[in-house]
């Protein structure tokens, strides 16, 4: 079982733009990242990493089941892994201003997912929508291409 530590040091050792904000050391004190306590430990409930040039999310960040929040606006992402669509607490996701031409249609599995910002991203998004995600029934659209349930 791979822990939430080994996949934020992955993430950062595959990505330049984290290993200038987030240092050697405790991962508990990285930039971006907020924790909260639980019986077994820390657990990882937001990533709050806007304008860092990240271009990529990795599908292993899907295994951390505490995440609650990301915030990931004005990276250069051009796709998201479609195993966030697994990540059963998510309630937030932020992915404006990016480079995404689409987005998976397993994100509609998300059950928890109150808030999707999509705006400014390089597409024509009524175009994007996968058919079959739909939110009790239908989607609410919240100016632009934010989406709330």
């Amino acid at each position: 079982m791979t822990t939430t530590e080994e996949v934020l040091r992955a993430w950062r050792a595959d990505c330049p733009a984290l290993q200038k904000i987030w240092p050697e050391g405790p991962v508990s004190n990285w930039e971006g990242l907020t924790f909260g306590d639980a019986p077994s430990g820390d657990v990882l409930l937001k990533i709050h990493l806007p304008n860092q040039g990240l271009t990529s999310v990795p599908a292993a960040l899907c295994a951390i089941q505490s995440l609650c929040y990301i915030n990931l606006t004005d990276n250069k992402l051009r796709s998201v892994p479609s195993e966030l669509g697994t990540v059963d607490w998510l309630s937030y996701l932020n992915l404006e201003r990016n480079r995404l031409s689409r987005i998976p249609h397993e994100l509609g599995e998300l059950t928890w997912l109150k808030t999707l910002h999509l705006a400014g991203n390089p597409w024509q998004f009524r175009n994007s929508l996968p058919v079959e995600w739909r939110w009790d029934g239908e989607l609410r659209q919240n100016g632009g291409c934010d989406f709330r349930r």
